[in-house]
């Protein structure tokens, strides 16, 4: 038996912290464990108890397998999987709100489609049958803005699985100002499991960056909406409500104030996801928070009761790790793999045509595909975080050529984190 090469140490206070990235596990151990067992390599003389747990959790592995052609072969399999069909549904890219640092504000009044969703039909009634599980995911702009159309089409595809036997999932992006009891209903009659809406920090904050395109507030509408969400989910198992908390020169008193419009039992409800807001081509700003302070947030949901959005992307970067069956579909009916940066035109893997029928840019595809695939990266290949992240960002790949790596703290410290009881 042998120590995983994947195995990371870091240390957190007077402790430190054994991290597997394979599996995600992780345990506090001290300096004298550290110094007896892990830097000299002494798996012989750990208790039975011990090696067992560290056994368990892929810590220690036998010694001839070969963790990283394991990798490689699970990559593969995941990226050229036959289900799920995911499709992540951009009928627009407009919105009610005006956020500074939005990427697709550059671009929102270039696309517009009123035949989308009749497109869209032609396209369910070809290819949805020969999936086990379709998951239909709206995003936008703001999904909503086209609700009637929306819900139209979510009834269509509930009697098409209902007719061919396969599962329908549905997840919704939102800015949340329009959700209302109907919808929601009826997003849940359709098999939405997963919802996310943002806050821009505190109140004060979230007001001047997160408002109506008429200047109108958000935050405590918002708040309204989240707890209206929460009363409908009550009885829903393992929903998932993302609520994102963006750091734009916040503190933790921002996040203490946001959970603090929620009682207890709401924020048991609530699963945060914590990112730092970044300069795009529309907002250029300096912002004082950095990844180096996520744990100060994570503490802070924690001790008040919200659970961490946890990496559910096993053996894939992001959502864009899969072959044709994961594409955004913008207003155009163009399949793309990512829209972080719609100038960039190789993204595009396809196109559905008015039939229904795709044509599919196999060039494009191939060309992600090897983006994707950090098996012929020699500086991958000896990395310890390469489970976690798989060769970084596929678009920054595909446009700058190298990789982006992760930092220890970003990958993981979600996994290292406790759970509540």
């Amino acid at each position: 038996m042998k120590y995983s090469k994947y195995n990371i140490l870091t240390k957190s206070g007077n402790e430190y912290i054994l991290y597997n990235s394979v599996t995600k596990a992780s345990v506090s151990i001290d300096e004298d464990f550290k110094n007896k067992f892990i830097d000299s390599n002494n798996i012989a003389a750990l208790k039975k108890e011990d090696y067992d747990f560290l056994v368990e959790n892929n810590f220690i592995v036998a010694d001839n397998k070969d963790e990283t052609k394991e990798l490689e072969y699970m990559f593969n399999t995941n990226y050229f999987a036959h289900d799920p069909l995911n499709i992540v549904l951009v009928p627009t890219l407009k919105c009610n709100f005006s956020c500074p640092y939005c990427f697709e504000k550059v671009v929102c009044d270039k696309y517009d489609n009123p035949n989308y969703f009749e497109n869209l039909k032609e396209y369910a009634k070809a290819q949805f049958h020969h999936h086990s599980v379709v998951q239909i995911s709206l995003f936008g702009g703001e999904p909503l803005v086209y609700e009637k159309q929306a819900l139209e089409f979510l009834e269509f595809a509930k009697q098409d699985s209902l007719k061919h036997g396969y599962d329908l999932k549905v997840s919704m992006v939102t800015n949340g100002s329009l959700l209302t009891d109907h919808n929601v209903k009826k997003l849940l009659e359709y098999g939405l499991f997963s919802l996310q809406v943002t806050f821009d920090g505190g109140k004060e904050s979230h007001n001047k960056t997160r408002c109506f395109k008429d200047g109108r507030p958000s935050f405590d509408l918002l708040v309204e909406k989240v707890k209206m969400v929460i009363k409908y989910i009550k009885n829903v198992p393992d929903f998932l409500l993302n609520i994102r908390i963006n750091l734009n020169n916040n503190s933790k008193s921002d996040l203490e104030e946001v959970l603090n419009c929620f009682t207890v039992e709401e924020r048991s409800y609530m699963r945060l996801l914590i990112r730092v807001i970044y300069n795009t081509d529309k907002y250029k700003g300096e912002n004082n928070n950095s990844l180096d302070d996520l744990k100060t947030y994570y503490d802070v949901a924690l001790s008040m009761g919200a659970n961490l959005v946890k990496n559910s992307y096993f053996y894939q970067t992001c959502e864009g790790c899969a072959d044709a069956r994961f594409f955004y579909l913008m207003p155009d009916m163009t399949m793309w793999k990512c829209i972080n940066d719609l100038n960039f035109k190789e993204a595009i893997i396809g196109q559905i045509q008015p039939d229904g029928s795709v044509q599919i840019n196999y060039n494009n595809i191939v060309n992600w595909y090897s983006a994707a695939n950090c098996f012929k990266d020699e500086k991958c290949l000896e990395c310890k975080k390469l489970p976690d992240c798989f060769g970084g960002c596929v678009l920054h790949k595909r446009k700058k050529g190298n990789r982006s790596c992760k930092t220890f703290d970003m990958a993981c410290l979600p996994y290292c984190m406790g759970k509540n009881e």
